[in-house]
């Protein structure tokens, strides 16, 4: 089995609203929540505190409020889609902003599964730029777990 392990940089900060709302109607969730969520979202405001010195509001165009309960949800919602891009034979994990991405095989046939991998991880690339998400490359890990080493590399690129 290989396991490629993701990590979505800022995953909660750089989801986009519209984005988001667009995935919503697609999963046919009722106009009337999506407006719920659309109002959730809009009209939000952040500023940085140091000391007793506070920077001046600033909106929020993207991301969902971390330490909500619908934070974790509406991010699941969002990476959703993930799924339809990866080939048949490499399954995918996911909660919250924890991925994985692994495939099984027997050892004889490494090399085609590997190969399988890869092509997955590079729609998984396509996806993130198509949805204006980046991995953050130097979290990212590979892992296999058999009985025999293999020499093969998997490249994750950004």
């Amino acid at each position: 089995m290989d396991v490629i392990y993701l990590d979505f940089s800022k995953a909660f900060d750089k989801i986009s609203h519209s984005l988001l709302l667009l995935k919503l109607e697609r999963r046919y969730v009722p106009r009337q929540l999506i407006n719920w969520i659309a109002s959730f979202l809009q009209n939000r405001r952040q500023r940085v505190a140091l000391g007793s010195s506070y920077s001046e509001w600033a909106p929020v165009s993207s991301g969902v409020p971390q330490g909500s309960v619908l934070g974790p949800l509406l991010f699941n919602v969002f990476v959703d889609d993930l799924d339809d891009v990866l080939h048949h034979d490499v399954k995918i994990k996911k909660f919250a902003d924890d991925t994985k991405l692994y495939i099984t095989y027997s050892s004889e046939l490494n090399g085609p599964a590997v190969l399988k991998l890869q092509e997955s991880l590079n729609a998984v690339s396509v996806w993130c730029e198509e949805n204006l998400m980046q991995l953050n490359v130097k979290k990212c890990n590979v892992m296999y777990f058999g009985h025999s080493k293999l020499a093969y590399h998997i490249y994750i690129k950004w």
